[in-house]
């Protein structure tokens, strides 16, 4: 810990530097950025869709997940930044005219799928793109 001595007090600090790093740049910014995106309610989708992929956003989110498993600090800003892509998923989805129950369906896969699409599965950016294309229709037709 001699290389963080100037910048945290302890490891808790770090750790919960971690966090609020997570949450905000890797959630908060893309939340706020989707919300300034002007144009058709589908297209917002698709913009946050690509900035998420593009940007690596859920590149972290697989390790966050196990952290929590066992950290209650964890768990909390994990659960809670869960919820806020969740709610902000089913407001995109509502907004592009599906009921609340279809939205919220559809918020909750969108939300799953780019966390583990971009953590798990080591595809070729080519492919990834059009199987994003092919996810996104899928999930924006009635």
């Amino acid at each position: 810990m001699v290389v963080f001595t100037g910048y945290f007090k302890n490891r808790r600090e770090l750790y919960d530097s971690l966090l609020d790093h997570w949450e905000r740049e890797m959630t908060d910014v893309a939340i706020e950025e989707a919300k300034r995106f002007r144009g058709p309610p589908e297209d917002r989708i698709w913009h946050l869709m690509g900035q998420v992929m593009d940007s690596r956003m859920a590149g972290y989110d697989l390790a966050i997940w196990h952290w929590a498993q066992s950290d209650e600090k964890a768990d909390i800003v994990f659960r809670r930044t869960l919820n806020k892509r969740f709610t902000f998923a089913k407001r995109m989805f509502k907004e592009a005219g599906f009921n609340k129950t279809q939205a919220e369906a559809r918020g909750r896969m969108i939300v799953v799928y780019m966390m583990g699409e971009s953590t798990l599965i080591p595809d070729e950016p080519s492919k990834r793109q059009e199987l994003l294309k092919k996810q996104y229709e899928i999930l924006t037709k009635s």
